[in-house]
């Protein structure tokens, strides 16, 4: 690849907001420094799945099968009762706030 396509490339993802361009000036020359806007994914949205322990999760749950992640009442529950940017899923703050007072 040519530094010119490599170049219509990068404007090209700058103009989509996947990537950020910073030009800087190395070995005398100038040159553009590349960094992604989007953050790496973080493995803390999946902390506490329970499909990590389950017994059944390697060999008999798949879709389609009678142990499932659709019909999976210990999956639903904990997505039901996880964390969501600090607040409980499904519930506004003040529902959280009046559960843990009662």
């Amino acid at each position: 690849m040519s530094s010119r396509e490599g170049s219509r490339i990068c404007v090209r993802l700058e103009s989509w907001g996947l990537i950020k361009r910073e030009k800087i000036l190395c070995d005398g020359r100038w040159t553009y420094r590349i960094k992604s806007t989007r953050k790496p994914p973080s493995i803390g949205s999946i902390l506490g799945a329970p499909c990590i322990t389950c017994a059944q999760a390697g060999s008999m749950c798949a879709s389609g099968n009678e142990i499932s992640p659709e019909n999976c009442d210990t999956l639903e529950k904990w997505i039901l009762t996880s964390q969501v940017g600090g607040e409980v899923a499904g519930e506004s703050k003040a529902q959280v706030d009046l559960g843990k007072e009662a």
